[in-house]
């Protein structure tokens, strides 16, 4: 019944068909007169997912698998978008990296929804994302899977300028992802596509500083010490070896401007590689190794004017 992936309701005689290079997607077409029942992410790594609903009922109703959602699951359109992007990002990662679930090593991932926050947590009980009722979005949710990846390798801690990088490399994920744009929660379920969350391009935008000279010192008992503020810094440094923008009286360099997905390549591997007590400086530092190993090895795509972009990026925020 394709009610289970959130199609159209009733019983089909299908063919079903894997297509794509690289992340696939299952298409599921009615056998006799070849219409589109519904189509999903095909997972070559065999998620491991447990979907529930958080509340009201504090012992999580459950509402799918990575095989598919309840008939009560089906009814929640938070549930059915998150189903697929669980799929989607999940692949990813295991596509492009090897890296299967947010620890690595195929664990089980608890996925809630109509929760009271949106964040990752991981406690004795295993891997969870909490989604609010109506912040369903491809793009955070790969964020908060980033944060995932980030807890089983730097583990960067979460406060001040270690925990902004924290923050900074979880919405790197989110537009790698995603790469649709440079804005992070435009696409949540329950908001306009103008009610975003970040802005790459221009961090200030949502009050967040774009260079070092603006970082915002406050107390631990403020935001952690800012770490969703002052991870426009490094947000607005990845945006610029992306695109080599002209910027804080710099000029353009374009010409060796590594693109989107070498962008968040090398957040992947950086964000994994920094201490716990990581700083701006140590990011670059670690940034500019990561780009030269991946240019000397030749892989991802990486060439030698790559490092020149990490370079003017950093220098542009004024690290």
């Amino acid at each position: 019944d394709a009610r289970l992936a959130g199609g159209t309701p009733g019983s089909h005689l299908v063919w079903a068909a894997t297509i794509g290079d690289g992340p696939a997607i299952q298409v599921f077409c009615d056998a006799h007169d070849g219409e589109i029942v519904f189509e999903r992410p095909f997972s070559y790594d065999s998620l491991d997912l447990w979907l529930g609903l958080q509340f009201p009922n504090p012992q999580h109703t459950f509402l799918g698998d990575e095989s598919g959602l309840t008939q009560q699951g089906a009814t929640f359109l938070d549930a059915k978008l998150e189903w697929s992007y669980a799929h989607s990002i999940h692949n990813f990662f295991a596509t492009l990296f090897g890296w299967h679930g947010t620890a690595g090593n195929d664990n089980q991932l608890q996925l809630l929804v109509e929760s009271d926050a949106t964040q990752f947590y991981s406690d004795i009980f295993g891997e969870a994302i909490q989604i609010k009722h109506g912040w369903a979005s491809l793009d955070v949710t790969s964020h908060e899977y980033g944060h995932g990846i980030i807890h089983h390798s730097s583990d960067l801690d979460y406060s001040f300028a270690s925990g902004a990088l924290n923050e900074g490399y979880a919405d790197a994920m989110g537009v790698f992802v995603d790469g649709q744009d440079w804005l992070l929660g435009g696409d949540r379920s329950g908001f306009q596509p103008t009610d975003i969350v970040r802005d790459f391009q221009d961090p200030p935008v949502k009050s967040q500083p774009d260079q070092m000279s603006e970082y915002q010192n406050v107390p631990a008992n403020v935001d952690h010490g800012g770490v969703h503020r002052n991870s426009g810094i490094l947000n607005k440094a990845h945006y610029l070896m992306a695109t080599g923008d002209a910027f804080n009286n710099r000029p353009d360099f374009s010409d060796v401007a590594m693109g989107r997905v070498k962008m968040g390549t090398l957040a992947f591997f950086t964000m994994k590689l920094l201490s716990w007590s990581a700083t701006f400086k140590d990011a670059r530092a670690m940034s500019i190794t990561v780009a030269q190993a991946l240019a000397n090895w030749s892989v991802h795509g990486f060439v030698q004017t790559d490092v020149c972009a990490v370079k003017n990026g950093f220098a542009a925020v004024e690290i």
